[in-house]
């Protein structure tokens, strides 16, 4: 969709409502211009449920939600999607909403960044709660655009002892042996 400068005006705002967590304004805004209720921004970024979930407006998910934002849209820019934005800024609720409405936790780096979360006990949620969701433990990131120069969940636990023998009670192997067994 090619967004017209008065259509920008509408979406900055609708963006602002988002932010300041604006559930009234959001709903208003969208039954008036039906349009706004699209997954990408007049740049072609992400934007509803990653802005609200960046922001931890756990009523801004829901209305977002209910309105038909789409729970599996990715960012073209970073690859990132609400439910990694959510994990990434520790938004216990937001995660718990997400998956609960068919977030695929195999979409961004929802995984990474719950192997990243400092508090022991948080990324040990996450974790657990992405695995019970069907994230693929085995999913081989790249670095950098570099897939051969690509990582594992477990590679990326490698100095979390406890971390890593969970993941590898749930299959998880490093990128080396997923490439090894690859090979002919």
């Amino acid at each position: 969709m090619s967004w017209t400068s008065d259509q920008i005006e509408l979406g900055k705002q609708l963006n602002l409502a988002i932010e300041q967590g604006d559930t009234d304004l959001v709903q208003g805004m969208c039954a008036e211009h039906p349009w706004l209720v699209t997954d990408f921004d007049w740049d072609g970024y992400l934007w509803g449920l990653k802005v609200a979930a960046s922001y931890g407006r756990v009523e801004m998910v829901a209305t977002l939600l209910a309105l038909g934002f789409g729970v599996n849209a990715v960012d073209p820019r970073d690859g990132s999607c609400a439910l990694m934005s959510a994990i990434d800024r520790e938004r216990d609720r937001i995660v718990e909403m997400l998956l609960a409405a068919g977030a695929d936790p195999n979409l961004g780096r929802s995984l990474i960044a719950a192997l990243s979360i400092r508090d022991s006990v948080r990324r040990r949620r996450y974790v657990e709660q992405l695995i019970a969701h069907g994230v693929d433990v085995n999913q081989i990131y790249d670095l950098y655009g570099d897939i051969e120069k690509g990582f594992t969940a477990l590679d990326w636990a490698k100095s979390d002892a406890e971390m890593a023998a969970y993941l590898r009670q749930h299959g998880a192997k490093h990128v080396a042996e997923l490439r090894e067994k690859q090979a002919p």
